[in-house]
């Protein structure tokens, strides 16, 4: 970011070191002024978010990646990310690592999407500082090959982000789960939530979701409608999965039974999901927003009342409302859901955004993440209660594993609180 904020100024100066001359008294001085200005701005940036440096990951595994795109059945353009398996770590370490955001300029098309200018030479700070420009990830930059340590079938782990989110603000995660034997997708919803462009650079799909901004019947169909097309997104990747398993994968992949995860709209995606695919036999809702759910139907889902699911919640942003929907698929399902909530963790304490942002605009001017939670201890318990409960869900039967508690297996147990804070 330093190199960006001098950068920025040298634009500046050059454009300063043709005017001068031409200019006289005041004139002069006030453009010099200006130029100093500018160059305080690149390293206010610098001081208020600092170059974003990714965590390492703790699992076994050397990570890497690869895109996947494909045409649904009903011919809409599908587009995932997934983070594997690739072998031990041993040796591993000279690899080249991944740009977070690939090669593809993925932070302009980013910025683009949230309306940012990039003509101007501040833009490059924020495109750089916001988008994480050349933020190496834990990922080696070639694809290898999907590698098993233990030759058993490796297991997937669907993922749905928020309204605003898309993969890159979860790549951490997926890397981290990744490391511990995991297959990892990342979905790129079609329902315009995120950026998602064609080649040319413009919105694949539009999806006008900020539209209506106060609950109400016109507006739960509208989210309705929107969460259900989320699902067939899950259903379309689930497919596609399958017909690559063999050609991309050597047939690795266990496709029989998925667990999913997903922050937000996402941790409602993977409630909906759960209920409407009986291949998803559970998963891990992240400060999940359910008001988007057809509560009724989904409760009488069979899907939904033979799976497991834990709702895992920040203690700074749920409300009553929106736990008490939780309560209701707790107390359906027998006592195989659960939920349980991040002690001192605020909403975006389960995305990346923090990272992106610096601990200062996060935590005390942004609220992105609770003050008193270090965030990448915080992101290491979440993707932890992941790998533990997919395990368990996973490679276990159900029906023996009603009773499980995730917190008797993670290594901060104390930062999981056994119910929610009332509101």
């Amino acid at each position: 970011m330093l190199l960006s904020a001098l950068l920025f100024w040298a634009d500046e100066m050059a454009v300063s070191s043709v005017l001068i001359p031409a200019l006289s008294g005041w004139a002069a001085t006030v453009l010099l002024v200006l130029s100093v200005i500018f160059l305080l701005i690149g390293l206010v940036f610098f001081i208020l978010i600092p170059h974003p440096i990714f965590p390492k990951t703790t699992g076994p595994n050397t990570v890497s990646f690869c895109e996947m795109h494909w045409t649904s059945p009903s011919g809409r353009k599908q587009f995932a990310q997934a983070y594997y398996p690739a072998g031990s770590k041993d040796g591993a370490s000279s690899l080249k690592r991944k740009k977070l955001l690939g090669e593809a300029d993925v932070g302009r098309k980013i910025l683009h999407y949230f309306g940012v200018s990039l003509e101007q030479p501040i833009a490059r700070l924020v495109l750089d500082h916001l988008a994480g420009q050349g933020v190496e990830t834990n990922s080696v930059a070639d694809t290898l090959p999907l590698v098993s340590l233990d030759d058993k079938p490796v297991n997937v782990i669907l993922f749905s982000a928020g309204l605003y989110g898309f993969p890159e603000l979860h790549a951490f995660f997926a890397e981290e789960v990744a490391s511990y034997g995991f297959f990892v997708v990342l979905l790129r919803h079609t329902d315009g939530s995120s950026y998602l462009l064609d080649g040319e650079g413009k919105v694949a799909y539009e999806f006008t979701f900020t539209r209506l901004t106060h609950p109400s019947d016109e507006d739960w169909k509208f989210r309705n409608k929107q969460i259900n097309l989320r699902v067939g997104d899950v259903r379309s990747t689930i497919e596609h999965l399958r017909a690559v398993n063999n050609k991309n994968f050597q047939g690795k992949l266990q496709l029989d039974r998925f667990m999913m995860t997903g922050h937000s709209f996402g941790g409602g995606t993977t409630v909906a999901s759960i209920a409407q695919i009986p291949d998803i036999i559970g998963g891990v809702a992240l400060d999940a927003w359910t008001y988007p759910l057809e509560v009724e139907k989904d409760l009488d889902s069979p899907n939904l009342q033979r799976s497991r699911l834990l709702f895992l919640n920040s203690e700074l942003w749920q409300w009553r409302q929106n736990l008490d929907r939780m309560d209701r698929f707790c107390e359906k399902s027998g006592g195989t859901w659960k939920k349980l909530t991040l002690k001192g963790s605020h909403h975006h304490n389960f995305d990346e955004s923090p990272l992106w942002f610096g601990p200062l605009l996060s935590k005390h001017i942004l609220k992105l993440s609770g003050p008193n939670l270090d965030f990448e201890i915080g992101l290491r318990c979440i993707a932890q209660v992941c790998v533990r409960f997919g395990r368990n869900l996973l490679e276990a039967s159900i029906e023996s594993s009603t009773d499980y508690d995730v917190r008797k297996e993670l290594d901060d147990p104390e930062l999981i609180i056994g119910s929610d804070q009332e509101r």
